[in-house]
């Protein structure tokens, strides 16, 4: 955007320390990353400011997420203009998303204790590739690099506007997104 400084967006950026994140702090990066799904994200983040989409979705209580209707997140998500294309799909497999998070949470004393042993294109992979048992459903490539970028993981989420401008500089032949298979 016209006047945009990247060194001042910078210098306010808080590192998130991935070793202090709770699972609730897990689903929460899970659920905005679904979010930004095929949208601006300028409307998410003003609700989030204002406290409708955490509201919406329980403050991120795992309790009341695994029993939400889905339905009903998806009404309250269009009625603050927050959805987008896949926000149903998203909204019904949100709970077998809790569920793929808790079991690693579980088997590993903690998500971050699993996700420090992987490097982070074979976490992106495990977690996005179809016949993975990690797989979060309805989050491909990019919407899993989004929500590991929102857990302080450092990677770069490749969406259509990075992979457009990476080709037509000549320095790939392929997407990005080819590389992950």
């Amino acid at each position: 955007k016209v006047g945009y400084d990247y060194k001042k967006e910078m210098a306010g950026f808080q590192k998130i320390d991935p070793a202090q994140l709770t699972l609730k702090d897990h689903i929460r990066a899970m659920i905005y990353a679904e979010l930004s799904n095929n949208r601006p994200w300028q409307r998410i983040q003003e609700n989030i400011d204002n406290g409708k989409i955490p509201a919406i979705f329980y403050n991120f209580d795992i309790g009341q997420l695994k029993n939400a209707d889905p339905k009903q997140l998806v009404q309250d998500l269009q009625a603050i203009s927050c959805g987008n294309r896949q926000i149903k799909r998203q909204m019904n497999t949100l709970k077998d998303n809790i569920a793929v998070l808790e079991r690693i949470n579980c088997d590993y004393g903690s998500i971050h204790n699993y996700y420090s042993t992987k490097k982070a294109h074979d976490l992106v992979k495990e977690l996005s590739i179809f016949y993975s048992k990690n797989k979060l459903k309805c989050m491909g490539v990019p919407l899993v690099c989004e929500y590991l970028k929102g857990i302080g993981i450092g990677v770069v989420k490749p969406d259509v506007h990075l992979r457009r401008i990476i080709g037509r500089l000549g320095y790939s032949n392929q997407t990005p997104a080819d590389e992950w298979e």
